[in-house]
């Protein structure tokens, strides 16, 4: 007896593949699911968003035929009601465009005081709603067409109105509104579209239902905002989650939120849960069927083939999900199935061109915002379409003031038509147009640009301009300052070039006089004559002192001077010079300021400054003039703004009035010499040539502040020192000449007016004199009589050997020769004379005596 019952074959083959089918249903059912679920939310999720982009293409379509329905329509009645026509051509205009139309259910027509002048079926109008502030009326009356939100109509219908200008020639006449019911617009929307089984509904910007739910209560009209797929859209965020959420009857549902941007509408469809559930137990039954009654082979080929051929598809999704999200490094792997890896290797490649066709965008953007120049991109009727940030800086128009709107919103008004007609001409031929131009700022100031424009061609076609902007403000500013720079550096080297010459002349003259009136008795008439003469002499010098500062070639001695004592002296001395009805005061700081700086120049500065603010308080009834010191340092808004200035601590003194203020157009000639607004004989124009020279000498600058009717402030910025400062005055004080008791003293001088006047002057104060015409002949001299000769005078500048020179020469024979150098010229001759004693030209008899006297009461060994 066999131990073993026999079985057919067959039998167990079919039982293999019975439990070989079974098993892998049992194990894969549960992830099947998963993935079918998965699948088909995916799928059902995309259809509706086709739907919706569908719908909202068929919404907008719809918006613009009956917008196109009612405009077309409004040529006409605008030309029958500009040449006085008919109203009943009118009427039967719009009730044959309302019975062909029936999504428009009312028409009426508002004359240009909203009168009505004609209507068709005016159920859902009310007459006493229109008025000339309503919208829909005013709107269209400045040229626009209106489009209102849905609301409630007269005739209780939600609805909207569409309202177009009727416009003749430029004459605005009326408005021609029409109202669309909500219920026939959906329904002819709906009508257009495909069979779509999902609950789709419409919802406005305040989350209000826009369309009727035949198989639900809720009414047209009704709030949705509690719903989270409404809140979604009113927040302006899109829904496509995959999340279940309560639908509007309270169902679990998944939905799709779209928003319909121009018309600020929502479209929501909501899928029942239910029936995903559905669709997946139907797939389930089938999968359950297939692997019962398919042999284990196809089942076992079948898996593998599903499982190998899911693998790369479900890759892929992955990296172009990540792609969608701006990941751009996930790759498709290389497969064995070559559609799949062609696929793959495509799809690698573009993903590979999209990220650096993204990195090239994001690094042309990044360049485009960060660059200095304004740049600006219009379409090809000049539309504007982008600008970057530095035309915003420039401007001061943000990007979203200005895109969609036309560059002549910058236009100034500097250029003619003919201009803005030749760089059309030049852009339209494809050719780039260079030049400069005045734009004007959102603020109304304006401002100097140069600019490019360049066509964009696509498909040899001119699709966009685009213009590279360039404000010139500040260069415009540094070309300005350097020609003025330029300017006054010829004036001074001019003014340097005479006034050795007249200094000279100068000096006889004085000379001259004094000797005169030593020879006519002191109660002569023409004893007050001649003092007249000296004292136009010596103001003729302080002409020539005051073009020499501000040439900055004057004679200066810089030393330390502890500002704020000083200034305080100096305003109690300036005290005097001010007129009785005007009001002066200071604003003097406590802090100590030492600057290196030139007491008789800062002096003659706040002099001049403070006698034109008195010149101009002249008729003002409360006269005004303010003094103010204070420190100040320099920060980064103030440096930008003056390329030219070093940065550092400084001294700031400024003077300021109340009175006419100084016009505009005098402001770049303030600082020339003989530039004056006074009246003839009342001024030099020499003052504030003087101010600016000196204050250069000083290395600082100077600014002036002035409005009409207003007042002037002029501000005085001067360099801190680390030096301690002096406030000892140091003038020659007003005494008779000394006697020279016989005392030898040798003059050199070229000129000979000058060394005979000279001789003759110090001869009445009782020296005896020796002559030279120049420095060698000085040192011969002093050679020859080095014992006798008690002091020297030489003029600086002389032929054949100079002063300084000679005075080198001579101090080889005595060291402690006795010198005094007499100058009229340029400051940078003296560099490197240290301490020698020097006058300059012309000086009073008074001052050269007291001079002498010092040197010759010095002890013997003292220079």
């Amino acid at each position: 007896m066999s131990l073993f019952t026999s079985i057919p074959l067959s039998r167990l083959w079919y039982s293999l593949i019975i439990l070989a089918s079974l098993l892998p249903a049992a194990v894969l059912a549960p992830w099947l699911s998963s993935q079918a679920h998965s699948l088909l939310l995916d799928r059902a999720m995309l259809s509706e968003e086709l739907y919706h982009k569908e719908l909202a293409t068929t919404l907008y379509l719809e918006m613009d035929r009956l917008t196109a329905v009612l405009q077309s329509k409004s040529d006409t009645v605008a030309y029958i009601l500009g040449h006085q026509g008919s109203t009943d051509a009118v009427r039967e205009l719009i009730a044959t465009l309302n019975r062909r139309d029936a999504e428009i259910s009312s028409i009426v027509i508002l004359g240009p005081s909203a009168q009505v002048i004609a209507t068709a079926n005016m159920a859902a109008f009310s007459a006493d709603r229109m008025s000339r502030s309503t919208p829909a009326f005013a709107v269209p009356m400045h040229g626009r067409i209106f489009i209102g939100s849905p609301r409630r109509l007269a005739d209780n219908q939600l609805g909207f109105l569409i309202a177009i200008p009727l416009i003749a020639g430029d004459k605005s006449l009326g408005v021609m509104i029409g109202a669309i019911h909500m219920d026939e617009f959906w329904q002819s929307i709906q009508s257009r579209l495909p069979a779509h089984h999902s609950r789709t509904y419409l919802t406005d910007g305040r989350g209000s239902l826009l369309t009727r739910l035949a198989d639900h209560a809720l009414q047209q009209g009704a709030l949705l905002s509690e719903k989270p797929i409404v809140r979604a859209l009113l927040a302006r965020e899109e829904w496509h989650r995959h999340t279940i959420f309560p639908g509007i009857n309270g169902q679990a549902v998944f939905g799709i939120g779209t928003l319909v941007h121009t018309l600020e509408w929502g479209i929501i469809s909501e899928i029942p849960a239910a029936s995903i559930d559905a669709e997946i137990t139907r797939a389930q039954h089938i999968l359950v069927t297939i692997v019962i009654f398919l042999h284990m082979l196809f089942a076992i080929v079948g898996l593998l083939w599903i499982r190998r051929l899911l693998a790369p598809v479900s890759q892929l999704t992955q990296v172009m999900k990540e792609a969608a999200d701006g990941d751009y490094t996930g790759t498709m792997a290389p497969s064995r199935y070559r559609e799949i890896d062609t696929l793959g290797r495509s799809f690698n490649r573009m993903i590979h061109a999209i990220e650096q066709r993204q990195s090239a965008l994001e690094k042309m953007t990044l360049a485009m915002e960060q660059l200095g120049e304004a740049i600006i991109i219009t379409d090809h009727n000049g539309i504007i379409e982008y600008v970057n940030s530095a035309f915003t800086r420039n401007t001061g128009f943000t990007a979203t003031e200005v895109i969609g709107k036309s560059p002549r919103l910058l236009n100034s008004r500097q250029q003619s038509e003919t201009f803005y007609q030749e760089l059309w001409q030049t852009i339209l031929t494809g050719q780039t147009w260079h030049g400069t131009l005045t734009n004007r700022k959102k603020d109304g100031s304006l401002y100097p640009v140069l600019m490019s424009i360049a066509a964009i061609h696509h498909h040899d076609r001119i699709t966009h301009f685009v213009a590279v902007q360039q404000d010139m403000s500040r260069q415009n500013m540094l070309e300005e300052q350097l020609r003025q720079s330029q300017k006054m550096e010829a004036i001074g080297t001019l003014v340097g070039g005479i006034a050795h010459d007249f200094n000279n002349m100068l000096a006889g003259m004085t000379g001259n006089l004094y000797l005169a009136k030593r020879k006519i008795p002191a109660e002569s008439a023409a004893m007050e004559k001649l003092a007249n003469v000296e004292l136009l002499s010596f103001r003729a010098a302080e002409m020539i002192q005051q073009l020499l500062t501000f040439a900055r070639k004057g004679v200066v001695s810089m030393k330390p001077v502890a500002l704020v004592p000083f200034i305080r002296e100096l305003s109690s001395f300036i005290h005097t010079a001010v007129p009785e009805n005007i009001v002066m005061t200071e604003e003097i700081c406590s802090e100590e300021m030492t600057i290196l700086g030139d007491k008789g120049q800062l002096h003659q500065v706040m002099l001049n400054l403070v006698n034109n603010a008195r010149d101009a308080l002249d008729g003002i009834a409360q006269p005004h003039i303010e003094i103010r010191l204070a420190p100040f340092s320099t920060d980064e808004p103030f440096l930008r703004s003056r390329p030219h200035i070093p940065p550092g601590r400084y001294a700031l003194l400024s003077v300021s009035d109340n009175g006419c203020g100084i016009p505009a157009e005098q402001m770049k000639h303030l600082y020339e010499p003989f530039f004056t607004t006074k009246e003839q004989g009342k001024g030099t124009g020499l003052g504030l040539a003087m101010v600016f020279g000196a204050i250069q000498t000083h290395g600082g600058f100077i600014e002036v502040e002035s409005a009409a009717d207003k007042g002037t402030t002029f501000h005085i910025y001067l360099p801190l020192s680390e030096a301690t400062g002096t406030t000892e005055p140091g003038e020659w004080q007003s005494a008779p000449p000394c006697d020279g008791e016989g005392a030898w003293i040798l003059l050199a001088d070229d000129e000979q007016h000058i060394r005979e006047t000279g001789k003759e002057v110090l001869e009445e104060m009782g020296y005896r004199v020796m002559i030279a015409a120049h420095g060698r002949e000085a040192v011969e001299l002093y050679s020859a009589h080095a014992s006798t000769i008690a002091l020297c005078i030489f003029d600086l500048v002389m032929p054949v050997m100079g002063g300084h020179e000679a005075a080198i020469a001579i101090r080889t024979i005595n060291p402690h020769a006795r010198i005094i150098f007499a100058t009229g010229y340029d400051k940078s001759i003296l560099a490197g004379m240290g301490d020698e004693t020097i006058i300059s030209k012309p000086f009073t008899i008074e001052a050269i005596s007291q001079l002498i006297a010092q040197k010759l009461n010095r002890p013997s060994d003292s220079v």
